[in-house]
């Protein structure tokens, strides 16, 4: 054999170990999240030394090759948790991402008007995780942006880099030197040519898109860049930090970029060099000059070399599970209906219960009443009728139509495919509905 590996557990080395292997993938299509890599191994009872390492400590994987030089293979991992079973213990680990679970905190000097820029809260997670830095591809790919204090206090560091990470369009990682990396959405940070692997399996393609149009919407706000022709051409964004500059600096970045779903089951790697060497950042080179890029990687160390699973995840989006401007309005209504305690769903979605009377419709227009409201949300403040006007009620923009017959004592009340028909009794010059014929 030409070459072997060795685990080191807290330090401790050792080649006694099967079943390792390595799972990394983004979340979705890349355009927001964190990637965690995750480890698992078994060892035999002779490593008995293993059995009783601390939590969360460091495990590192090394190649040597045939001179017997050794190398680190991937990032850093630590203990997540350990299981016995017929004398043997396995091992399940992650990398440097599972430290962010910890608070954020920041010095108030941080903070300018209330707010604290994203590379200052970078720097902070930075810190606090235990990162060796923190990188970023160039400043036009994440555009330094301000978070208000109060979302940025209170949160995880976990929280924060999703957040930033949605507003940037692509998603955070950790690499060998554990450093942390924001990887954009259509680019690559490693690049694998087809020299340098002995084989691949069919490689089977799914879904296309190319993007045209970026919707990026957050805070009861939408904003559109560029032109789409449904899902197939439209990239979808929810952000707390969402912009109209930001989605047109991400459209400016990824426009007409190419993203298709693939899978490539087997891989063969027969020479391993330092470093990423295959990560769900890298971009590939097939034997017919085609590449790209995956954002899921599986990897199976044996004997005769490094099997992979790559590919690129699929996208089940559709039409429906986007929803038009009306059924967010309506959606956004009922929400905030039900906040203000006014109506709420009964069971199955069969409907809406309305709950306000006129006293509490008084109270709801004490805080609805602002220009924000109507201008959002598309309706008028209750009244202290508990009257609240919906925009958009009209069929067809057309009011009901009222004719009275010849000698006033009856009229028809017409609207839509609906008729209906009043008798009319008049007293003098005054006059009332007497009923419906």
């Amino acid at each position: 054999m030409a070459f072997s590996y060795s685990i080191q557990v807290d330090g401790i080395e050792t080649v006694n170990f099967n079943g390792l292997k390595i799972r990394e993938s983004t979340d979705g299509i890349g355009i927001s999240g964190i990637s965690t890599a995750e480890l698992t191994f078994t060892v035999p009872p002779s490593e008995y030394a293993l059995y009783s390492v601390s939590a969360a400590a460091e495990v590192k994987i090394f190649f040597i090759d045939s001179a017997g030089k050794k190398d680190q293979v991937d990032q850093t991992f630590y203990i997540s948790s350990r299981s016995s079973r017929n004398k043997t213990v396995s091992f399940k680990c992650y990398d440097k991402m599972m430290m962010t679970d910890k608070a954020f905190t920041a010095e108030d000097d941080l903070f300018i008007n209330d707010s604290i820029s994203a590379y200052n809260v970078l720097a902070r997670i930075v810190s606090i995780c235990g990162f060796s830095d923190y990188g970023l591809f160039n400043l036009d790919d994440a555009p330094d942006i301000l978070i208000p204090k109060e979302k940025a206090i209170g949160r995880s560091c976990r929280n924060l880099l999703e957040m930033i990470s949605s507003a940037w369009c692509g998603y955070f990682r950790t690499n060998i030197e554990n450093n942390l990396i924001f990887i954009p959405f259509g680019k690559a940070y490693i690049y694998l040519q087809n020299t340098e692997y002995a084989f691949h399996s069919a490689i089977t393609e799914n879904n296309t898109k190319i993007i045209t149009q970026v919707i990026m919407n957050g805070n009861g706000e939408e904003f559109i860049s560029g032109a789409g022709n449904g899902v197939l051409n439209t990239i979808r964004i929810s952000s707390e930090l969402a912009s109209m500059e930001l989605a047109s600096n991400i459209l400016q970045r990824i426009y007409n970029y190419k993203y298709q779903s693939w899978e490539c089951s087997k891989f063969i790697f027969t020479n391993i060099y330092h470093g990423d060497f295959m990560t769900p950042t890298v971009e590939i080179t097939f034997e017919n000059g085609e590449k790209r890029i995956a954002n899921y990687i599986e990897k199976i160390f044996t004997s005769y070399g490094i099997v992979f699973k790559c590919g690129a995840n699929d996208f089940s989006e559709n039409e429906i599970e986007y929803k038009g401007s009306y059924a967010r309005d309506i959606s956004s209504r009922i929400q905030d209906g039900e906040k203000l305690g006014n109506n709420t769903m009964i069971t199955r979605y069969q409907g809406i219960i309305h709950l306000a009377e006129n006293e509490k419709a008084k109270k709801i227009s004490l805080s609805a009443n602002n220009n924000d409201s109507v201008t959002k949300f598309g309706y008028s403040p209750a009244t202290s009728d508990g009257i609240v006007e919906f925009a958009g009620a009209i069929l067809d923009g057309k009011y009901p139509s009222i004719e009275v017959n010849s000698n006033a004592t009856e009229f028809r009340l017409k609207y839509g495919d609906t008729i209906k028909n009043f008798a009319l009794k008049w007293n003098g010059d005054n006059v009332t509905v007497e009923k419906e014929v």
